[in-house]
């Protein structure tokens, strides 16, 4: 053999006899180190809700109170807007002459169930009642208190009932008609009358145009609880005179008190008027107490009423 070859098969040998002790003594390769675990995550703390204070059974019944008595006004409200005569009132003829119209039962021939008072008086049971309808405007059932009556128009007159309508034709709506009102019904068939004093006649009309009406059947509404009691007469001789020919009625005498040449208007308890044309003195009147003081009912032409609404006349207007 060539003695190169056998140095190089030589060599050889020991390269792979090297490779191989160096492969297996060599250090085995580190393990990777496992992935830290993860932090656990704190439970989330408890959200403490308190619980509603207790509401006592007083409070609630008092939150009730409040919230109806709200409600109630707002019903109140409601009627005065659609409704605005709520209540007694003095019912005024606007003829030539105004008066208080008085239902009254059916007397005489021909019968009248109805009188129009012009002397100024105003008295209790010359007051008619106006009940509201419900989802009616301006309309309502009348009720005379001394008569124990319910009211609708009835061919010259007024016609009557004693217990509550359920008819229409009791349905008396009141549209205004710039400061006064026409009165009308409904008929059974639908169709709307027009209803009035008639001077011409003395009675009651109807119609079914406000023009046959608007002459002399057109009426007015005095609050009773404003106007206080006017009955005839007056506080006798001792007296404060003042007014002119304009004051109409003795209402406009109430108005103008503060033209009373008195400094203490407080000492003053009642007032008197007459109709400017039947009188050449000042048609109104203001008295005090004192010794001629006293009501005297048959004074002509005169009637009186109260500065303060609340007293009587019959009693001198100290109660």
């Amino acid at each position: 053999m060539n003695p190169t070859m056998v140095v190089v098969l030589i060599l050889l040998l020991v390269l792979v006899g090297g490779a191989i002790y160096l492969f297996m003594n060599r250090e085995p390769e580190p393990e990777p180190e496992p992935a830290p675990a993860p932090a656990p995550t704190p439970a989330p703390a408890p959200i403490v809700v308190a619980a509603p204070a207790p509401v006592s059974s007083q409070a609630m019944m008092q939150a009730q109170e409040e919230l109806d008595a709200v409600n109630q006004e707002l019903a109140d409200m409601s009627v005065v807007r659609t409704h605005p005569f709520t209540g007694n009132k003095f019912l005024i003829s606007k003829k030539t002459v105004p008066g208080v119209i008085v239902p009254k039962l059916a007397v005489g021939e021909p019968a009248s169930t109805f009188d129009i008072v012009t002397t100024g008086v105003r008295t209790d049971d010359m007051m008619v009642e106006f009940k509201p309808i419900e989802n009616e405007p301006d309309t309502y059932y009348l009720y005379s208190s001394p008569l124990e009556r319910y009211i609708k128009y009835n061919s010259t007159g007024f016609g009557y009932r004693a217990t509550t309508p359920t008819t229409i034709p009791y349905k008396i709506k009141f549209t205004s008609l710039n400061d006064e009102y026409v009165m009308s019904y409904t008929t059974t068939s639908g169709v709307e009358m027009f209803f009035g004093y008639d001077t011409v006649t003395g009675t009651m009309i109807s119609s079914e145009s406000v023009l046959d009406i608007a002459n002399s059947g057109l009426v007015n509404v005095e609050d009773g609880d404003v106007a206080g009691s006017i009955l005839p007469g007056n506080f006798g001789t001792e007296f404060f005179a003042y007014g002119t020919a304009e004051v109409e009625n003795i209402q406009d005498c109430l108005t103008n008190i503060d033209e009373v040449d008195i400094e203490d208007k407080s000492e003053l308890l009642s007032v008197a008027y007459k109709n400017p044309g039947e009188t050449e003195d000042a048609p109104c009147r203001a008295y005090k107490n004192g010794d001629s003081y006293g009501y005297m009912p048959e004074a002509e032409g005169w009637v009186t009423s109260c500065i303060d609404n609340t007293k009587s006349v019959k009693q001198g207007c100290l109660l």
